[in-house]
């Protein structure tokens, strides 16, 4: 750079712009050690006032960051890493309980398996010691409703969830049997009819009713009189005519414990109070596209509820039903205290519907349950009107997915 002889003066407008410099620089710091008075009106480089407000430093009006807009970039970017960190949690956590529902579904599947091979295993040896002459096949004696004989194996089917076994010696009665004496205790029977219980304490065990071999009507087993105590334990319920009436077992004041039920409309048709149904297997409904008495095929459910209070679902397979899982509908009186809990459901249009006719059901509860995906409304867990007050908890579909309430 050339410098200026010594003596030479600078030209006027040298002059100035230098003199400009000198104000400006001395205004910038000036400006870093005390805020500008509202009323001053300092000159921009190029000669303009600066825009000045009460209490406004000198770098707010040269427009550069202020420490109060760098804490606040700062806090939306620790903001927005938190809503990153959460989703991330909340997708390790979908995966952890979508691999804990597939591990429970493999162990119960496991367990399903071992109770089959076992109840086959008991089928062979009954088998071999009706051959060898062991069994009480053939023994002839009076029956409840005529001839009655032995059964050796007693049939099959799947074998339930519960303690239904195929494979025992089971004598069998052909017609209805009407079970008239309280306390009456029906034990290893194989019904070709149905059984209707009128009398109070009557049990029915390790048996299967089958209806009549020409079709029955409604319950396989009737408790639609109501009479308290009945139980049914480790029994199958299984049309051999299934036909558009033909449902498992229907009526109140029951108990049904280890069945397996198949081949019928509705498994269960509960129409009063004081129901338990639990740790048996209702699958493979009937349903007809042509149905007298629905003009949009059959209502097939695992289990319908018409009526009743004091009702327990627990620990149950619920599944293959066209139409519900579990219908909840007061059609024939209220509907109150009901209990779903700790079963595996699956298929129909949703798994539990509770908006059909009457007045709403009252202390509904929803909890520990499994929910499959074949239902025909995708993620259709639970249907029914919000308005009506539903517990839920430690619900969940095998794909992780939440479940809750749809309006319907």
């Amino acid at each position: 750079m050339a410098l200026r002889p010594p003596g030479t003066r600078l030209s006027r407008p040298l002059r100035l712009l230098r003199a400009t410099a000198s104000t400006t620089l001395a205004a910038v710091f000036l400006a870093t050690l005390v805020p500008v008075p509202a009323s001053a009106a300092p000159l921009r480089a190029s000669g303009s006032p600066l825009p000045t407000a009460s209490g406004e430093s000198l770098a707010q009006a040269l427009e550069l960051p202020t420490a109060s807009s760098m804490s606040a970039g700062i806090e939306q970017r620790r903001a927005a890493e938190l809503r990153a960190a959460a989703r991330q949690e909340e997708r390790q956590r979908l995966w952890r309980e979508r691999q804990r529902a597939e591990r429970e579904i493999a162990e119960r599947a496991a367990r399903e398996k071992a109770e089959r091979e076992a109840a086959e295993q008991a089928a062979r040896q009954a088998t071999a010691e009706t051959a060898a002459g062991t069994s009480s096949s053939g023994r002839r004696t009076s029956g409840v409703a005529g001839s009655t004989r032995s059964s050796g194996t007693g049939g099959g089917g799947p074998v339930g969830a519960g303690g239904f076994r195929p494979g025992i010696a089971r004598t069998v009665v052909w017609g209805d049997i009407y079970a008239t004496q309280p306390g009456q205790v029906l034990d290893a029977l194989d019904v070709h009819g149905r059984i209707i219980v009128r009398a109070p304490n009557v049990t029915i065990s390790n048996s299967i009713v089958r209806g009549l071999d020409s079709g029955s009507q409604h319950g396989l087993i009737d408790a639609m009189d109501g009479h308290p105590g009945l139980r049914v334990l480790d029994t199958q319920i299984v049309a051999t005519a299934p036909n558009h009436t033909v449902n498992g077992i229907m009526g109140s004041n029951f108990e049904l414990h280890g069945a397996d039920i198949s081949n019928v409309i509705d498994g269960v048709h509960i129409a009063g109070d004081n129901v338990v149904v639990a740790n048996s297997r209702i699958h493979g409904n009937v349903h007809y596209a042509n149905d007298p008495s629905h003009s949009d095929g059959s209502h097939d459910d695992s289990i319908q509820i018409v009526g009743g209070s004091n009702i327990l679902i627990t620990g149950n397979v619920l599944v293959d039903a066209d139409n519900v899982v579990v219908m909840i509908g007061a059609s024939r009186s209220p509907i109150a205290n009901v209990t779903i809990a700790g079963n595996t459901l699956d298929d129909g249009d949703c798994m539990i519907n509770f908006s059909g006719s009457g007045e709403p059901v009252r202390g509904l509860t929803v909890r520990d349950n499994i929910f499959g995906l074949r239902s025909s409304i995708g993620h259709c867990a639970i249907v029914g009107p919000l308005s009506v007050p539903v517990t839920l908890s430690g619900n969940r579909f095998t794909d992780g997915a939440a479940v809750f309430v749809r309006e319907g």
